[in-house]
């Protein structure tokens, strides 16, 4: 089943995809000076919070 008016015309067609410029992500997050060794840096992880955003409201 397809919405819309019953007897109209639906346009198929093949989904298009775009490549992200990955010239425009965030990552990476942290660049090493090249005198200090980056396998001793420890993640940052964010506390976690008092209400679980993926759950619903009451």
């Amino acid at each position: 089943m397809v919405p819309g008016a019953e007897g109209n015309f639906v346009l198929i067609k093949d989904a298009y995809y775009k490549k992200p410029d990955i010239s425009k992500l965030p990552f990476p997050t942290y660049l090493a000076p090249e005198d200090e060794d980056p396998s001793v840096l420890e993640p940052l992880v964010a506390d976690l919070g008092e209400v679980d955003p993926f759950m619903l409201a009451e």
